[in-house]
């Protein structure tokens, strides 16, 4: 009977110095595709998937163009004034003080306050960007709407008791005290908007109603702000 013998050099170790390792994980590196030159001008949302440099669905690209032709409604209503930003229609909140700076605001102009709060990791939060947008358009003429960032507002956050992302608040700013407040879910986007609806409507028709209701914020919420040197004893 014959047998096959193994050439000598199949008995050799493997090489596992540094430097081989170095030599695959460089050809691993080599090896991996690249965005062709055609692509690389581009946005992402005009490539094909497999290009694409940052991780986004086809659903995300859609928000983006939905947000876009918002922007285009809103600038044709406005009959060649200069288009309003995202960041203009709906400004940003950080700390309590610029809450209540946007209170007063408010407050002076008669008008109710919305706030946004939400994350930039959360992607239901990234989905009703474009739906808020819409909604502080709708309500222009009665509602101031804001946003705050959970990470970069995190004072803001605990001190009005938000807890989860995305979350909706509305005000009147007369005290500060929280008319309404839940999930802005994409799912729950008919119903903040009758939220808001009904809230804008109970206040303008029973304005007395609303200055009695409710628990005043403004006064725990300045004090939360000041330095501690300043607060009373």
């Amino acid at each position: 009977m014959l047998f096959a013998v193994a050439p000598w050099w199949h008995f050799l170790p493997f090489p596992t110095s540094p430097s081989s390792r170095l030599r695959c994980e460089t050809a691993v590196l080599r090896e991996s595709p690249r965005v062709p030159a055609r692509w690389q001008a581009t946005p992402d949302c005009e490539r094909p998937v497999r290009w694409r440099e940052v991780l986004i669905t086809d659903e995300d690209c859609k928000l983006q163009r939905e947000e876009a032709a918002v922007a285009a409604q809103a600038a044709a209503a406005r009959a060649g004034q200069p288009a309003t930003t995202y960041s203009e229609l709906v400004p940003s909140l950080v700390t309590v003080e610029q809450f209540l700076a946007a209170n007063e605001r408010a407050e002076a102009r008669g008008r109710l306050l919305a706030v946004k709060f939400y994350s930039q990791r959360c992607r239901a939060c990234l989905r009703i960007a474009a739906k808020y947008r819409r909604l502080a358009l709708d309500f222009s003429s009665g509602v101031d709407c804001y946003e705050a960032e959970q990470r970069s507002a995190r004072p803001l956050l605990d001190a009005l008791g938000v807890t989860s992302v995305p979350t909706l608040q509305i005000y009147r700013p007369h005290g500060v005290v929280m008319l309404t407040s839940g999930a802005y879910r994409p799912e729950e986007l008919p119903r903040v908007d009758k939220r808001v609806r009904t809230a804008l409507r109970s206040i303008r028709e029973r304005p007395g109603l609303w200055l009695s209701r409710g628990e005043r914020l403004e006064a725990t919420l300045r004090e939360q702000s000041s330095p501690p040197s300043t607060r009373p004893p």
